[in-house]
């Protein structure tokens, strides 16, 4: 439904953009040349799709383990079948 994305985007301006400014800044003073070069490397919404051959070493489910990325991946997985459910009940 439109009124959906309407709302969600007034939303996440309204509170999530402030909170990544505030963010940008804790990081600018805490790494000023490391953070320099990734803002300038990294656009701030949309990914930029260039292919670089040093950014992909390949997939490990080790490392997967290691950092708690199944946790998150998780998550996911567990509300999108809440909204598959919410959706197909109509």
């Amino acid at each position: 439904h439109p009124l959906y994305l309407i709302l969600y985007l007034t939303l996440f301006f309204l509170f999530y953009f402030p909170l990544m400014v505030e963010e940008e800044k804790k990081l600018q003073e805490a790494f000023p040349e490391e953070y320099a070069n990734y803002q300038a490397q990294v656009p701030r919404f949309l990914p930029n799709f260039r292919i670089s051959t040093n950014l992909f070493s390949g997939f490990s489910w080790k490392t997967v383990q290691e950092n708690r990325e199944w946790a998150g991946m998780l998550m996911i997985l567990i509300l999108w079948g809440i909204l598959l459910f919410r959706v197909s009940r109509g």
